[in-house]
């Protein structure tokens, strides 16, 4: 059997890394970025922790965490056509 253990430690490196990206970051479109990171590595280490009886608490928290994904996904396109007026994702430089 596979052992979930090194998924879990990678799953809290990415949260933790995306914690710091979220709270560093001054601009919105990045810490939408970070915020989408964060809730996937929640879902994730949701996924690794499942009960072996699931309630509808459990598909609660799932589907809780899989919206707050979508509005994230859709705050990060709202900033970038707020910031860059268009929605190519070439036109994001490093200096934004």
């Amino acid at each position: 059997m596979l052992s979930l253990y090194p998924l879990l430690i990678l799953t809290l490196i990415i949260f933790f890394l995306a914690a710091s990206g979220f709270l560093f970051s001054g601009n919105m479109l990045k810490k939408c970025v970070f915020s989408v990171l964060m809730f996937l590595a929640a879902f994730i280490l949701l996924l690794c922790l499942t009960p072996q009886e699931k309630t509808d608490n459990y598909y609660l928290v799932l589907f809780i965490i899989s919206l707050a994904e979508i509005c994230s996904s859709l705050a990060i396109i709202s900033a970038m056509v707020a910031e860059l007026h268009t929605f190519d994702s070439g036109a994001i430089k490093e200096d934004i």
